[in-house]
């Protein structure tokens, strides 16, 4: 990789880095005033039902990620008119999926709403008119997805970066907005959700005026068409297994235990959520670069930068995990003053499985690079499955309800080791390679956190809020500094070197 690539990749990591760090603060607190306005009982309905949408939600992107891979690979060839294809091909498959997207959330939602769920009967007009609402989002972001995918495959990072803390920024305005508007505080809040999407939205449309290929068309491409659906066909099998399973959980807990429990777990998902972020932007900024590199069709060197990749990638989530683990019972209290039940115990074990899944992404760009995602899907899709009954049973024979988490975090493991197997199978790519450059970091980077968070946690309790930055600070510290010394290797150190020699001058 050129320096100049380098550079750009790490550039833009910093960037969404910091707009990680903002959006998340921003997210966090908006949960605080949300949860205290609304209270436990309709935080809880709220993101059962809004869950619901979410659990669809792979009809929303089956076609954005190929979209995304497919700009990305014709930038690689530098011809503007496939670009171009490819853009307004994607404008037109979206619209209709929007179109299905609808139709079908509307009539399987709305019986999930009238014969599964536990909602208490006073909730039940909010939570069909909550439910109208959020599907009427997801439709708009499904239709104009192609933007987002133009301004990441543009490498245009610090629009993205601004555009979602403005977004972060104007979701915590409209909490405030509840109290003076004077009408039901769920139903104002859906609406003014709807609001921000459309604002969102206009402002993608009118920025991506200035690319080339955002210039709309009729176009229809057969061939190219056939190559964007077999690749999102297969992407759509592991998209809705994901998605149910993450939004399945929800549903057993609401089963199992109600409302109180679904408001913990959307604490526990609100916490991982901002976290999971930092994973995702190393991999965003990356992303771009391997794509266009597969040209070359050398998968050992694109295999390679996977790996360095996923050091990366489990590095960063680590340093910003462990301290939130050491001290999420201070931070909850501090955070929500009463947290819902057992939400501490939820954020955790989350954050646990959030450190397994950051292995995860990099895997999957592998595949999709190569667009060899057939056997990938299904293997996956098949393993990640497995939570939904496994948890069902758990529950069925009384176990506590953050066993659903442990069951989940289980699992990926088991998915990771299946993966790793298909890649030996399918790329000839060495599983040994994998285990010496990630995997040993990795255990070696658990260990050391682990013994540091335990002192830490045994040791250092904070009693009030100073000491509480002190020690949160302390620990994040001496993390990166073991970090950078024992676990980066060296080219990783070089290139970080260098570019903060560049910045100081």
């Amino acid at each position: 990789m050129s320096q100049t690539r380098s550079k750009t990749i790490v550039n833009n990591t910093i960037l969404l880095y910091i707009r990680s760090f903002v959006t998340m603060f921003i997210g966090i607190f908006t949960s605080r005033v949300l949860l205290s306005i609304l209270g436990v009982e309709d935080y809880g309905t709220y993101n059962l039902v809004g869950g619901i949408v979410a659990m669809f939600a792979s009809l929303k992107v089956v076609f954005a990620s190929a979209i995304q891979r497919f700009l990305n690979y014709e930038k690689g060839t530098g011809v503007i008119e496939n670009v171009q294809k490819v853009f307004n091909l994607g404008l037109i498959v979206q619209s209709t999926l929007a179109l299905l997207f609808f139709i079908v959330v509307e009539i399987i939602g709305l019986w999930f709403i009238n014969n599964k769920l536990n909602i208490p009967e006073h909730s039940i007009s909010d939570a069909y008119f909550i439910f109208h609402f959020s599907t009427l989002t997801a439709v708009l972001a499904i239709m104009t997805s192609p933007f987002d995918a133009t301004i990441i495959a543009n490498e245009k990072m610090s629009v993205f970066a601004w555009l979602t803390m403005v977004n972060s920024a104007l979701k915590l305005g409209i909490v405030y907005l509840l109290p003076i508007l004077g009408y039901t505080y769920l139903r104002s809040y859906s609406v003014l959700l709807f609001v921000v999407t459309i604002a969102d939205i206009t402002f993608n449309i009118w920025y991506c005026r200035r690319f080339p290929e955002c210039k709309f068309s009729f176009i229809w491409d057969k061939i190219l068409f056939k190559k964007i659906a077999a690749f999102s066909g297969w992407n759509f099998m592991g998209n809705t297994a994901y998605s149910f399973v993450n939004e399945g959980i929800n549903l057993l807990l609401n089963i199992f235990g109600g409302v109180a429990y679904n408001a913990s777990r959307a604490i526990a998902y609100q916490v991982k959520g901002a976290l999971s972020i930092l994973s995702s932007n190393i991999t965003v900024a990356s992303r771009p670069f391997i794509v266009q590199q597969s040209v070359t069709n050398d998968k050992k060197y694109t295999y390679n930068q996977i790996c360095r990749l996923s050091r990366l990638v489990f590095i960063v989530v680590a340093l910003t995990v462990f301290p939130f683990i050491v001290y999420t019972d201070y931070v909850l209290n501090l955070w929500l003053i009463e947290p819902p039940i057992m939400s501490a115990v939820f954020v955790r074990i989350s954050l646990l499985h959030l450190l397994i899944r950051s292995l995860h992404e990099p895997i999957d760009t592998l595949f999709k690079t190569f667009g060899q995602i057939g056997r990938y899907q299904i293997f996956d899709s098949l393993t990640l499955a497995l939570s939904l009954p496994l948890s069902y049973i758990v529950l069925s024979y009384g176990m506590p309800k953050f066993s659903v988490f442990i069951v989940i975090t289980v699992v990926e493991i088991i998915t990771l080791i299946t993966l790793l197997i298909l890649i030996k199978k399918q790329f000839k790519l060495s599983i040994c390679f994998y285990l010496r450059n990630v995997v040993l970091n990795c255990i070696k980077t658990i260990i050391s956190f682990c013994i540091l968070g335990y002192i830490f946690y045994r040791f250092f309790q904070p009693h009030n809020l100073f000491q509480f930055v002190c020690c949160f600070c302390i620990l994040g510290i001496i993390e990166l500094v073991y970090a950078y010394f024992c676990l980066l290797e060296k080219e990783d150190k070089f290139l970080i070197l260098n570019i903060l020699k560049k910045r100081k001058k």
